[in-house]
């Protein structure tokens, strides 16, 4: 399926270049002002080419799918380890992690952790919380001014 994700977005792209190619071609022969109802046009042309482009490709994946065609990629690293993070906690991928008892000790692991110069990468494989939160955590530590 990534395969076609990949494709639509090729498509994608080489139309985006091809409105701007016109639109400067058009802008470099005299005319100041691009035609903005013809951008308009070209936008709605451009939208409703993506959208048959997207339906025709989930149809064609349906298709191999159900005619057997298309083998199923194994899962990425990252979804094996979140599947093993959840076996313990329900099946829930955002429970608190053992040892974690609530978001105010989590802070505080992160803080202590952080202050002692551990990478936020680090951090976030040690207390299994994913990166951007203990970003976000982190911005939010009060600064030792």
């Amino acid at each position: 399926m990534t395969g076609w994700y990949a494709l639509q977005l090729v498509f994608d792209i080489a139309v985006c270049l091809l409105v701007i190619f016109f639109v400067l071609r058009e802008a470099r022969n005299g005319k100041n002002a691009p035609d903005l109802e013809g951008l308009r046009t070209l936008v709605r042309d451009f939208k409703d080419a993506v959208e048959r482009s997207e339906k025709a490709a989930l149809n064609l994946d349906s298709k191999l799918k159900s005619a057997g065609l298309v083998k199923q990629a194994p899962p990425s690293e990252e979804v094996s380890r979140l599947k093993t993070a959840t076996k313990g906690n329900g099946g829930n991928p955002r429970a608190q992690p053992p040892g974690l008892n609530s978001v105010e000790e989590q802070k505080r692991k992160v803080g202590m952790l952080y202050r002692q110069g551990v990478s936020k990468g680090e951090i976030s494989r040690q207390l299994a919380i994913p990166l951007p939160e203990v970003e976000l955590i982190i911005a939010l530590l009060p600064s030792d001014d």
